[in-house]
């Protein structure tokens, strides 16, 4: 080989080598290259984002809510500055900067009141200075300056500045006073607070003299930092050069080592959070200043989700004088007693295994009482915030403590009790309340002699309530400042209007562990009563000026448990874009399942009030009283066809419940019980509803049903076939009613099949011959007409209106090109004597006047209802009423279309309008998709 290839081909080795030891010096820059090296020590929230324009996305998708933030002026600059950052994230040639990895965000807290981020994160290796000048020009609609600081360039970018212009983006020193953010810290200073200290300017946070978005951004040893302040920044160039990292403060690397690995990671260091709990709260007593002493760092990943996010990891613990270091060895357990926690609680905190030991009563009067109780705790419990609307915050919270033996343990309180109160000349039972939710069932509530019951039984836990009542309930022990609050608690829980009945609690519960130590909930708008005392006040100003945004986060829900010598936590947030309306009920009652059937008002012969009958999707039956609470529930073989109906079997003012199923009659007394010879089974099965009329007023019921052998059947009260009765066959199959007619002193029973209509006497014989065909639509009622000629009004199959007089002769109408079948009522809506035409057909409600003139349309929504219902509330008062399915809504419109005052209510299933509470209101009760049965108040 000659010569000259051996000088070739070493120079090439030279070259590669050359040019591996670039790639190695560039490799070992990027993997020395740690952000965290540049994040000042004081930071107390730091923020590890793997796809920060995402993860920026995401938070960000309720916009609302982020204006509501720049409501409360401590949060507004921080607020403005993510805004910025948000925009900016989003940048072609930004994004190429980090390439694939991950962004820092640190929150610290500047002067008095300045919240402010910083963010930091390892360049690509090919990165230089020319790079970020050149990427800063092309940026539309800003321009930058810049400085150098220790050896490294500062670019300070502003909005609207002109590229190049010096000038363009103000004095650098307008930002405070150079001189003065030296007080930000020694660099070599390990124990100083981080190195951005407190400029105790209010312009040395690095803000814009001119308002206008600005960001400080610096390139050092590989690292991109940025900032609204160029204190930050200064401060994230001075620890880059330091031996101590953020890294190395106490239990972070601990945390850090059990985080996964490709997620969006939160993290919080104890000692550092306070002077930001201290911006909250206006103070850095109390709350800010217990911070610290609870754990060492908190490390979260986190999981977003379209409905919310959740953030789960570990909190290190180390120091057995932190607050949460006995917590490290406590047994997890599976809360029971969140289950009689009312459905509309705005807050519970939960703990198991009990909260230490309790504080000792003044006159040892209570704590006497109490070591009745104490040996009875089971380790679980609560503490409740009801938010019940029209009372104080401290006359809506509750205790609750789980026991053993407590019909036992209740017999010996209370005898302990009369005694205390009669030793003090108190007897005759002054300290007992009774309640009664009805006129059958009763709870005693007693009062205590002193408040500090709770404290006593549960340690600084229990110092949430002033414990001034009590009650006990299902193994139960329950607390309160007020009887009332008691009160509701146990109704609440008589009716099962409990978290472990609520769907939207249930479908948020699915997102926490199934078991831990400790357990908050909350939900944020209704908590803010709470607030007041705890955060400054223009902050609670704040969130209650935004409450209707605060609404859509739904729930907030934080546990705990003992986990390799660690706390591993779980915070959930539920987010809902659209806001659910609450129930405005005056109770809501829980079946098993859906309901199914109209209700059925049904009055009590003992007591006059009214009760509701009803069956679900799982044919069970139920009789709910006035106050909502289920009398009697007995399952059903098969679901009732059309309405049920009240009877007077025995014509002694007791009243029964009649109604048809598809092969049989059922007739059961007020307690459930079937009355003699019943259920009977029918000759045929039914293929429409029962229809039952009595003809003289007399008691004397006669009942009428179709088979599917086209039969019309008819039967008496006792469920025999009536005699004399001709069994008339219709051409084809049933499925309205039958509808009855007294006219001029003569009787008419009217059938229709899928194509003709038949009119007939009692005895079961063509009254009236049809001079032409009538097919109604399957979903037509079936009306008399007003006025002085009468007759019968119906929508025909094809959607044209069909008047049908007594003598057989058909006038035909066509209000509008409806399609086949539309839904129709005839009722007078307006009041005038004369009744309206009421069609829905396409998703909307027409209305015609008497003389066919168009009174309104209205969309529903929806391709389906339930209804039209018409509702007579007096001779002049007269409504329609209908439910629209799709959107889970129940409607009372008036003769202009418009929904009344307090409509739309929640509800799905069909509903029926009567009095359960009185003459002074009517009640609206229907079912909802959640099991649940509503009873709403009318004010008429």
């Amino acid at each position: 080989m000659s010569r000259r290839w051996t000088i070739i081909i070493i120079a090439f080795l030279f070259a590669g080598m050359a040019a591996l030891a670039w790639f190695l010096q560039q490799r070992q820059r990027a993997w020395l290259a740690s952000p965290y090296s540049s994040i000042p020590l004081d930071a107390g929230i730091i923020i590890e984002a793997v796809d920060m324009p995402g993860l920026f996305a995401s938070l960000s998708r309720d916009n609302e809510l982020i204006d509501g933030m720049s409501e409360i002026p401590e949060l507004r600059g921080f607020t403005s500055s993510i805004d910025m950052v948000d925009s900016l994230a989003n940048n072609r040639e930004l994004r190429q900067l980090a390439g694939n990895n991950f962004v820092l965000i640190s929150i610290h807290l500047l002067g008095r009141d300045r919240l402010t981020p910083f963010y930091a994160f390892a360049a690509s290796p090919e990165i230089r200075d020319k790079h970020i000048r050149s990427l800063l020009e092309e940026i539309p609609g800003y321009g930058y300056t810049e400085k150098e600081y220790e050896g490294s360039i500062i670019y300070e970018l502003r909005a609207g500045g002109d590229p190049g212009d010096p000038g363009g983006t103000g004095d650098p020193g307008g930002t405070g006073d150079s001189g003065d953010s030296g007080g930000s810290g020694d660099p070599g200073d390990p124990g100083d607070s981080g190195g951005s200290g407190d400029s105790g300017d209010s312009g040395g946070s690095g803000g814009a003299v001119d308002g206008s978005p600005v960001m400080y951004v610096s390139f050092t040893r590989g690292i991109i930092i940025a900032s609204p302040s160029h204190i930050l920044v200064e401060a994230g160039i001075r620890q880059m050069s330091q031996e101590k990292g953020i890294r190395d403060l106490q239990g972070f690397e601990q945390v850090a080592s059990a985080a996964g690995r490709n997620e969006n990671k939160l993290f919080l260091v104890f000692e550092n959070i306070p002077r930001i709990v201290s911006l909250l709260t206006g103070s850095s007593e109390g709350m800010a200043s217990s911070v610290p002493g609870l754990a060492s760092c908190l490390e979260a990943d986190l999981y977003l989700k379209k409905e919310g996010f959740v953030l789960s990891g570990y909190i290190e613990v180390d120091d057995p004088e932190q607050a949460l270091y006995k917590y490290r060895d406590q047994e997890p357990g599976s809360f029971d007693i969140y289950r009689y926690i009312p459905a509309g609680a705005a807050m519970f905190e939960i703990m198991t295994g009990g909260a230490g030991e309790g504080t000792v009563s003044a006159s040892g009067e209570t704590r006497y009482i109490s070591d009745i109780l104490r040996s009875q705790l089971r380790g679980e419990m609560a503490r409740v915030y009801l938010d019940i609307q029209g009372q104080e915050a401290e006359e809506s919270k509750l205790m609750l403590f789980d026991l053993s033996g407590s019909n036992a343990t209740e017999k010996a309180f209370a005898e302990e009790l009369d005694n205390y109160y009669s030793r003090q000349g108190q007897g005759g039972g002054e300290h007992i309340i009774s309640y009664k939710p009805d006129a059958e069932t009763e709870y005693i509530i007693y009062r205590l002699p002193e408040e500090d019951m709770g404290a006593i039984l549960g340690g600084s836990f229990g110092d949430f309530i002033e414990s001034r009542y009590a009650t006990f309930f299902d193994g139960l022990l329950v607390l309160s400042n007020t009887d009332g609050a008691l009160s509701k608690f146990i109704y609440d829980n008589i009716l099962n209007r409990t978290l472990a009945h609520d769907l939207l609690y249930r479908e948020f519960e699915s997102t926490m562990p199934s078991s831990a130590g400790y357990y908050f909930y909350c939900v944020p708008s209704k908590i803010i009563p709470l607030l007041e005392g705890l955060l400054k006040d223009d902050i609670v100003k704040g969130l209650e000026k935004n409450k209707e945004s605060l609404r859509k986060l739904q729930a907030v829900g934080y546990q705990f448990v003992s986990s390799n010598d660690m706390l591993y936590n779980t915070l959930s947030v539920m987010y809902r874009p659209e806001v659910r309306e609450e129930a405005r009920a005056v109770w809501e009652s829980l079946l098993d399942t859906v309901a199914s059937s109209k209700p059925l008002f049904f009055t009590n012969h003992y007591t006059g009030g009214s009760e509701i009958f009803i069956q679900d999707l799982n044919n069970n039956l139920y009789l709910i009283n006035s106050a909502g609470r289920i009398l009697w529930k007995r399952p059903a073989d098969e679901a009732i066809k059309g309405d049920a109906w009240v009877v007077d079997y025995y014509r002694n003012g007791k009243l029964q419940i009649l109604f048809a199923t598809e092969n049989y009659l059922h007739l059961l007394d007020r307690n459930g019980n079937y009355v003699e010879r019943y259920p009977v089974q029918l000759r045929s099965p039914a293929t429409n509803g029962l229809a039952v009329f009595d003809y003289e007023n007399n008691k004397d019921y006669r009942l009428f049903i179709c088979g599917s052998d086209r039969k019309v059947y008819a039967y008496d009260k006792t469920g025999s076939t009536v005699k004399g009765w001709n069994q008339f066959r219709t051409t084809g199959k049933v499925h309205n009613e039958l509808e009855f007619f007294r006219v001029s002193g003569k009787d008419y029973l009217v059938v229709n099949d899928d194509n003709n209509m038949y009119i007939l006497n009692r005895r079961g014989n063509v009254r009236v011959d049809m001079k032409e065909q009538v097919s109604r639509s399957l979903n037509s009622s079936l009306r008399l007409t007003t006025g002085t000629s009468p007759g019968m009004v119906l929508a025909s199959a094809d959607g044209s209106v069909k008047i049908v007089n007594f003598s057989g002769e058909v006038t035909t109408y066509s209000l509008n090109d409806f399609s086949d079948n539309p839904v129709f009522e005839y009722f007078d809506l307006d009041a005038d004597g004369q009744g309206e035409y009421i069609f829905f057909d396409g998703g909307k409600i027409y209305a015609y006047d008497n003389d066919r003139s168009r009174m309104f349309s209205i969309s529903t929504g929806g391709s389906n209802i339930l209804g039209p219902y018409g509702l007579e509330f007096s001779s002049l008062d007269r409504k329609i009423g209908f439910v629209d399915p799709s959107s889970a809504t129940v409607h009372i419109i008036d003769e202009r279309g418009r929904d009344l005052k307090g409509f739309p209510l929640n509800g799905t299933t069909p509903f029926s309008v009567g009095r359960l509470g009185g003459e002074k209101s009517y009640n609206l009760v229907t079912g909802g998709s959640d099991s649940f049965l509503y009873n709403y108040e009318l004010i008429r």
